[in-house]
């Protein structure tokens, strides 16, 4: 594209080329009509891989590649310093896109300037539940997601809400928002850098906000490797903001729950309930 995109769509891929492969296409088709520009990150994938991400869309893609693996705040904030777009949405590749996704996110953030940070909706691909509708601090400083595996209709998770996270699988930042708060924290690996991004961006006086406008598909955890540095990261996190967050998980599940007339958003403790249940 000879003028400058809108959107620079960034996304690290370390293998999984079904899934990959899936998520281009869907972006592709879908995406069809937006000014946007695509960078892909190869991180240290297996011999050939930058060829087939060439593949079937040559001209269309900005390719960069790691000789060694590197960790997603790295990539990430390596493809932002290629982007040319206004705005910027990290994108993970084991999402599949659907029709009309992203303009809804454009149209919120050009319309309300004071949003630092985007999140959409999403939904498991097998079950079409709810994955993500943003996040929240339980009694512990610890994040969850609102809702996980709850019927995506309801009416408490379709309507735009300010809160203190949302996850990057997807998300959308002003380049200039990015920029000055030096992009993600590289002293995370593979983990918590969203969070802290968040909370970063509420400390400068800006709005995290969800919308439901917009619904994706998101299969999650799929890179090998991506939660072996968990318990660092969490212990890193917690040491920069367990006493500074809200510990908001239950009041948003009482009040979430009387948004919707009935007791039907699923909590944190009846996963684990069911969990605990497969377990045993």
């Amino acid at each position: 594209m000879n003028e400058q995109p809108t959107t620079s769509i960034i996304i690290p891929v370390h293998n999984c080329r079904e899934l990959t492969e899936a998520c281009l296409h869907s972006l592709f088709e879908h995406t069809a009509g937006c000014s946007y520009e695509l960078i892909l990150i190869d991180d240290a994938s297996e011999p050939g891989t930058a060829e087939w991400l060439r593949g079937p869309f040559p001209g269309a893609v900005k390719l960069l590649r790691n000789e060694e693996r590197r960790s997603y705040a790295v990539n990430n904030n390596a493809g932002a310093c290629a982007a040319s777009g206004r705005h910027l949405c990290l994108l993970n590749n084991d999402t599949l896109l659907t029709p009309g996704w992203l303009p809804p996110l454009i149209r919120l953030l050009e319309t309300e300037p004071e949003i630092g940070v985007l999140g959409n909706k999403h939904l498991f691909p097998d079950t079409h539940m709810l994955h993500h509708a943003g996040m929240a601090f339980d009694e512990e400083g610890h994040p969850w997601h609102i809702h996980p595996g709850s019927d995506p209709n309801l009416p408490a998770v379709n309507r735009v809400r300010d809160l203190q996270c949302v996850t990057f699988a997807c998300v959308l930042i002003p380049k200039a928002v990015y920029e000055a708060l030096n992009g993600l924290d590289e002293a995370y690996r593979n983990g918590y850098e969203d969070c802290d991004f968040c909370l970063r961006a509420l400390d400068r006086g800006l709005r995290v906000v969800y919308t439901p406008e917009s619904v994706i598909y998101h299969y999650g955890q799929s890179t090998p490797g991506r939660k072996d540095g968990d318990e660092v990261n969490a212990r890193l996190f917690a040491s920069r903001w367990r006493d500074r967050v809200r510990h908001d998980l239950r009041s948003i599940e009482v009040q979430d729950a009387r948004t919707n007339g009935l007791h039907s958003c699923r909590s944190i403790g009846s996963l684990l309930s069911d969990w605990l249940k497969r377990k045993a």
